[in-house]
C-alpha cells in the first residue's frame, strides 16, 4: 500500500472516530402497542378496513440525534372483511390472519422539532388463520393450505417523540408479493392435471402504535 494510501485511510479512521466519540450509538429497548387498520389489495373485490391490534418489542439504535434505526418483533393481527351483496344468508365474509412480525428501519429527525420520518422493510411469519361467514351464526373455517408462510413488505411513517422515552407514529405496510402460493397438482374435478397461479392478494395495513423506550 502506498504512502497516499495509507494516509487517506488514516484520515478516514480518524474521521470516524471523531463522529462516534461526539455522538455515541446508544441502545435503548420498548414495549411498544397499538392499532391496526387492515384489508387486502386484490383486483375485482371491495375490501373494508377492519381494526386490529399489534403489540410487541423493539429495540431503537441510535447513532446521533437525528439518525437512529429499530429493531422490532410483534404480534400483529390482519386481515379484511369482504361484503357479501347477493348472498341469501350471510352479509360479509372476515378474514383473520395473524402474524409475527420483524420491522427494520431507519428514522430521521430534525433538530428543531420532535417529528421523524422513517421507512424500512417487514418480514412476517403467518401463525395462524381463519375466515368466517357473518353474521355471528356463519361458519368459521381455516383458510387452506396454500398461503404463504412468510410476508415480506416496505413500510414507511412518521412519528412525533414526546421525549427521549416516548413516541407515536404513524406506519403504512404493504406486501411486495401476493400471500397465497401457486397449485400444482391432480384436480379431481377435471381428472387432470392443473397448473394454476397463484391468487393476486396483497397484504395492507395502516398502524397507530405508542412506544416506550428505557433511557
Amino acid at each position: 500500500m502506498s504512502k497516499k494510501s495509507l494516509a487517506i485511510t488514516g484520515l478516514l479512521g480518524l474521521l470516524v472516530t471523531q463522529l462516534y466519540s461526539q455522538s455515541p450509538t446508544s441502545y435503548h429497548i420498548g414495549l411498544k402497542a397499538g392499532l391496526n387498520l387492515a384489508n387486502f389489495i386484490e383486483p375485482n373485490t371491495k375490501e373494508n378496513l377492519v381494526p386490529l391490534y399489534t403489540t410487541g418489542i423493539g429495540l431503537e439504535q441510535r447513532f446521533t440525534p437525528k439518525l437512529s434505526a429499530f429493531y422490532e418483533l410483534l404480534y400483529s393481527r390482519q386481515g379484511s372483511t369482504i361484503p357479501l351483496y347477493n348472498d341469501p344468508h350471510y352479509t360479509e365474509l372476515a378474514i383473520r390472519y395473524n402474524y409475527l412480525t420483524l420491522p427494520v428501519g431507519v428514522r430521521y429527525q430534525s433538530r428543531r422539532f420532535p417529528f421523524l420520518v422513517e421507512g424500512g422493510v417487514q418480514a412476517g411469519y403467518l401463525l395462524n388463520h381463519h375466515q368466517e361467514f357473518l353474521p355471528a351464526n356463519g361458519t368459521t373455517t381455516s383458510q387452506g393450505t396454500n398461503l404463504k408462510k412468510v410476508d415480506i413488505g416496505f413500510l414507511a411513517g412518521v412519528g412525533y417523540r414526546f421525549s427521549s422515552s416516548w413516541l407515536i407514529e404513524g406506519k403504512y405496510y404493504k406486501s411486495l408479493a401476493t400471500v397465497f402460493r401457486g397449485y400444482s397438482g391432480y384436480d379431481p374435478v377435471t381428472q387432470s392435471y392443473v397448473n394454476r397461479p397463484p391468487t393476486t392478494r396483497y397484504n395492507q395495513v395502516i398502524s397507530v402504535t405508542l412506544s416506550y423506550y428505557v433511557n
